[in-house]
């Protein structure tokens, strides 16, 4: 169990609690990113070193929306016409927000340096259709996590164009295989055999592959992962309060699971809470049981209060309070 005080450019205060869980979860995967800790687990700042000099850890992108870039390879054949070209792609993106730490969203992406693999096109190029693109986490079996692409209206896709002329578009939402890349600090999206294929204006099938790299490009934030999500899900309601009000923290035990708590020794000044009421949350849960406390802002200037909890996995959830 640890203790943390963080600082996120604001005055900052961070109680952690530390959660020992059993059994299996049912939220779906989250996107974290590593971030300087006082007293976080690990000693750098990919988060992969575990040691003494405990300075980061993971936390989820539920604070607010992180940005995200994204680079790598891409290539399109239509079954029909038997063409195929292939680009080199990068993307600007929002990964995880206030409420869900699971999605995102892909804002502009550009292909560029395309080549002809299969057919005749001079000048190839590609052009992203149907932005923005929604993304949401989920899992595929035990250990596979895959990233679903879709949009609100239209599907997500790409237009061929040969010599600045449109030829082909292929559209349709579709998964990729997401790997963490612990070495480099990010995340690797691979689109594979088990991605689902694309309807082309030819009247074939599309069918893209290839590999990008996303990594959050937030300041601070040293790598980014995906990860399952952890056995307890978190509120705060409001978010913002005003100096002398109060708000409620919720605890929810997506699983049936036993807890324990680390009271604060010496607490930031510019929120109080009520140990009392958290030791009530001590003990075993049952699936879906509840645990609140209360929260109040005494600061004079803006402040934000952050809960994380950690399961025995190291899986983390967050609830944010900011005080104005």
């Amino acid at each position: 169990m640890l203790l943390i005080k963080t600082a996120l450019g604001l005055a900052t205060a961070t109680v952690l609690f530390a959660f020992a869980a059993a059994t299996a979860l049912a939220e779906p995967p989250v996107w974290q990113g590593c971030k300087e800790f006082k007293n976080g687990r690990f000693e750098d700042s990919k988060c992969s070193t575990k040691g003494a000099a405990k300075k980061f850890d993971w936390i989820e992108a539920s604070i607010k929306a992180q940005t995200a870039a994204s680079e790598g390879t891409l290539k399109l054949a239509d079954t029909k016409t038997g063409l195929t070209v292939q680009c080199s792609t990068t993307s600007t993106e929002a990964i995880g927000s206030v409420e869900n730490a699971s999605v995102g969203e892909v804002k502009e992406v550009k292909a560029k340096s395309c080549s002809v693999i299969k057919g005749t096109c001079a000048e190839p190029s590609m052009e992203a259709v149907n932005l923005p693109w929604k993304m949401e986490l989920g899992e595929a079996g035990e250990t596979e996590i895959r990233n679903k692409v879709k949009t609100a209206t239209k599907s997500p896709g790409w237009k061929i164009l040969c010599g600045k002329v449109a030829t082909d578009t292929c559209e349709g939402a579709t998964s990729a295989k997401m790997t963490n890349n612990e070495k480099e600090g990010l995340v690797e999206a691979e689109l594979e055999g088990k991605s689902e294929k694309s309807t082309c204006s030819s009247g074939g099938t599309g069918e893209a592959l290839g590999v990008s790299k996303t990594k959050i490009t937030e300041k601070g934030i040293g790598a980014t992962k995906v990860a399952k999500a952890s056995n307890f899900k978190m509120t705060a309601s409001p978010r913002v309060i005003k100096k002398n009000e109060k708000s409620t923290i919720t605890i929810k035990a997506v699983k049936a699971a036993e807890t324990s708590f680390l009271e604060e020794d010496d607490p930031d000044k510019a929120f109080n809470y009520l140990p009392a009421e958290i030791k009530l949350c001590e003990g075993k849960y049952a699936a879906k049981e509840t645990c609140k406390f209360v929260t109040e802002y005494v600061g004079n200037e803006l402040s934000l209060f952050v809960v994380l909890l950690l399961d025995e996995n190291g899986r983390a959830a967050v609830a944010v309070v900011v005080g104005e």
